[in-house]
């Protein structure tokens, strides 16, 4: 086995999609070690890897970037960069030293970035030129560690913070890592001026790194980016999906294959239902699903699903939803303990009846004709019921939501319209999805009579 390293500054948001992109990477090579996280002096962690050669990693590393990353472009059809002017941060640095880095290795950048398709012309043009060039530069695992896998220079004073790559420093991080993490004012991420009196005290927080480091950086943040949704006119929130691995644990390749499942089954998810009206009721969906799919380890670890705001020239944390894998496990436990073996069916029919409530609850001409409201707090409360401890039975609030399933001028218009739901999602013949229907109608009012 060949031993690799990734050291990267402990940053909020970095982290996760740093050790998120390695997880999808490894997932994808046969016969690989163990996994494990470090955390190291100065701010810093490192991730160590065991693979079986270093030809396979270099392969599966290309690939992931040719088709995860340009396959998320494509769907999601934004580069995660500042917004503000024409002259966008990625169109710059690429016209200056990336270009000159790309020709001293006879590699061309082919044409040039209008701002509304940037994502076309680097999906394209800039992302072959980084595989030609990362495929050139890292020949075997010595290289790939003098470039990635060193410890990070690290300059501190009592008014500054400054962390730049081992071997270069000429670009600023992409401005989504950068600006996501820092307080206003651009006080230290994580630290608190407590002076009892006197205006805010100012640090100077910079982080910089080398032209490769900042294509990794960029391309991590792609990969783990689900989809942008429009809140208004001109306004977006983007959600991207990492993962939080615990120091000194580690993780085996079907511990590695379950959690890129889990990233994968939350992009699922989230693409379909995105609830940013009310995250709780969200992340009880996705641990559904997570569940559902056996997508989480039972060693501990933390899906986290950050929603970030392009405003301008920076990118602001609206919030992180975490999900951590003892949940899930702890779900799948007390699910046994109420409905042993049906429990599989359950959550199935709880994950699908979810999923549709929420898609009517975003077309406001079914919240005038049905009681909507109703349905998604009765909902809400069953889920809540259903993943807390020492809270009263889920199957009251079944009871309920049968209640209102069941009223005479709803019913039918519910029913079609869950058929319809069933359909789109499953792709499925309308006899197929009313089949798929009576079967949810049938587990949810079973459950509700033994109440």
């Amino acid at each position: 086995m060949i031993i690799l390293q990734l050291v990267y500054p402990s940053l909020p948001f970095l982290s996760e999609i740093m050790q998120s992109e390695i997880v999808q990477i490894l997932s994808s090579i046969h016969n690989i070690g163990c996994l494990r996280k470090e955390s190291l002096p100065n701010l810093q962690e490192r991730l160590i890897f065991e693979i079986p050669s270093f030809k396979e990693f270099k392969e599966q590393l290309l690939a992931h970037i040719k088709s995860k990353v340009v396959g998320r472009l494509k769907e999601v059809r934004v580069v995660p960069i500042t917004v503000g002017g024409p002259q966008s941060e990625l169109t710059g640095i690429i016209s200056k030293r990336f270009v000159k880095l790309l020709s001293n290795y006879g590699i061309a950048i082919r044409g040039k970035a209008k701002k509304e398709k940037v994502y076309e012309w680097y999906s394209t043009a800039v992302i072959d030129g980084y595989i030609t060039l990362l495929d050139k530069t890292l020949k075997k695992e010595d290289d790939f560690i003098r470039e990635f896998g060193e410890e990070w220079k690290v300059k501190v004073s009592s008014t500054s913070l400054e962390f730049s790559s081992p071997r270069g420093s000429e670009y600023n991080f992409p401005a989504i890592v950068r600006t996501s993490l820092l307080y206003e004012q651009a006080r230290f991420s994580g630290m608190r001026d407590m002076k009892e009196s006197g205006s805010v005290t100012r640090g100077v927080f910079k982080i910089r790194c080398s032209p490769l480091w900042y294509m990794r950086i960029l391309d991590a943040a792609i990969s783990s980016l689900i989809v942008q949704i429009q809140l208004t006119r001109g306004e977006f929130i983007q959600l991207y999906v990492g993962i939080n691995l615990h120091p000194g644990v580690e993780y085996e390749p079907l511990d590695i294959s379950n959690l890129n499942d889990g990233i994968d089954t939350i992009a699922l998810t989230c693409s379909r239902v995105p609830l940013l009206e009310d995250l709780e009721l969200m992340k009880y969906l996705i641990m559904f699903n997570l569940y559902y799919e056996g997508a989480y380890t039972l060693k501990p670890a933390e899906f986290v699903i950050y929603g970030l705001k392009p405003e301008g020239l920076r990118f602001t944390v609206r919030f992180s939803l975490p999900i951590g894998t003892e949940e899930i496990s702890m779900l799948g436990r007390k699910l046994e303990t109420l409905w042993g073996d049906q429990k599989d069916e359950i959550v199935e029919a709880l994950k699908d009846f979810g999923e549709f409530l929420i898609r009517l609850y975003k077309v406001p001409a079914f919240q005038q004709e049905l009681p909507l409201d109703r349905l998604i707090l009765t909902y809400k409360f069953l889920c809540y019921a259903s993943t807390e401890p020492g809270y009263k039975s889920p199957l009251e609030f079944i009871y309920e939501l049968v209640r209102i399933m069941n009223e005479e001028n709803i019913r039918p218009r519910l029913w079609g319209l869950l058929r319809k739901h069933l359909q789109d999602k499953y792709k499925l013949s309308e006899e197929e999805a009313n089949e798929k229907v009576k079967r949810i109608w049938s587990v949810v009012t079973k459950l509700a009579e033994s109440a």
